[in-house]
């Protein structure tokens, strides 16, 4: 029978303690690392529109882009006609005056995402974007 030299196992043991140290000290980098780098989801860009609404004084047409983190972009199609109702309703309520001066439309940005967050109670629609507008007034 071979008799296993206390030196040989010492090295295997060692080389065993060795291997186990450096698994641990790569996970604990990863997970270190995942910590300080966590994955954001993609902003994602919902677009509506045509809305097309008019009053006695004025006609508008928009098409609006609205930006959601990734992960909510399925929400807002599942509520796709709830939000061109609000849309539409907003946009009837707008000033012609009010568009025509200097952050005129910042101003129909903000109003109509205040009436989506407001009306839906929700706070999903990161930030909402007239990519197409048209007003035509008698004023």
């Amino acid at each position: 029978m071979t008799q296993v030299n206390k030196r040989d196992q010492f090295v295997t043991i060692a080389i065993g303690v060795m291997v186990t140290v450096l698994v641990c000290a790569l996970g604990a980098g990863w997970f270190w690392w995942r910590q300080a780098n966590p994955s954001i989801a993609a902003p994602a860009f919902t677009v509506i529109g045509p809305i097309v609404s008019s009053t006695d004084k004025y006609s508008v047409s928009a098409r609006i882009a609205l930006q959601t983190g990734g992960d909510n972009a399925e929400w807002v199609k599942k509520n796709n006609t709830a939000l061109r109702a609000i849309l539409a309703a907003a946009l009837q309520s707008l000033e012609p005056r009010q568009v025509h001066a200097a952050d005129g439309l910042l101003a129909v940005q903000n109003q109509l995402l205040g009436a989506i967050r407001q009306q839906l109670k929700t706070d999903k629609i990161e930030q909402l974007l007239l990519t197409d507008f048209i007003l035509q007034s008698d004023t």
